[in-house]
């Protein structure tokens, strides 16, 4: 029985087959291709490039195969604020797309936009932008799931990752309090010393 070579690779991917030497076929006489009408590449040089190496664009996903994408949420933006303003106040964490949402009917913004970051380290600079001041307004820049919905599911998982994002941002602070402390106490120190000399 003449096996396909469909077949002949499986046995030989399962160890089954071994690798033959040569292909017990018969070479086919090499058959130079016409050059098709479409292309006006110049086909008088004797060796053929070697093709080009693209480089694959490899989109991060999760475990469950979806592709992951780096959004934040920025609340309480001025009414008169624009995505330029928004992206240029943000420029520093990269952001790849800004979407301000708008009233359909008068086209003004709602005071809320949606920042999307190529990479998490981008991501992690935008939520340092929480509580800055855009205009006259202390703006919020929160976690999202994106997507939207109300379902339980997605808004459990917002939930642990603002209770994370919170510790955070707590364990943040205690180390600025600390090392504002320890200063505190040294420059105290160096001022008893200075006192009792």
């Amino acid at each position: 029985m003449q096996l396909t070579k469909k077949q002949r690779k499986a046995l030989q991917f399962r160890g089954k087959l071994e690798k033959p030497e040569k292909d017990d076929r018969p070479e086919k006489p090499a058959v130079e291709k016409k050059p098709s009408k479409k292309s006006k590449k110049d086909t008088t040089t004797d060796s053929p490039a070697p093709p080009a190496e693209k480089k694959k664009f490899v989109r991060k996903t999760n475990n469950a195969g979806n592709a992951v994408r780096f959004i934040v949420f920025v609340g309480n933006l001025p009414f008169k604020s624009t995505v330029e303003e928004v992206r240029e106040f943000m420029k520093a964490a990269n952001p790849t797309s800004v979407r301000l949402m708008t009233d359909k009917d008068t086209g003004k913004s709602r005071g809320f936009a949606f920042a999307e970051f190529g990479t998490a380290i981008d991501l992690k600079h935008a939520l340092n932008f929480h509580h800055q001041w855009l205009g006259k307004k202390k703006i919020n820049v929160e976690l999202t799931a994106g997507g939207g919905g109300n379902s339980t599911t997605r808004k459990d998982k917002l939930d642990k990752r603002r209770k994370d994002l919170d510790k955070e941002r707590e364990k943040e602070r205690k180390t600025k309090r600390r090392k504002v402390d320890e200063e505190a106490g040294e420059a105290g120190e160096d001022a008893a010393e200075t006192h009792d000399a």
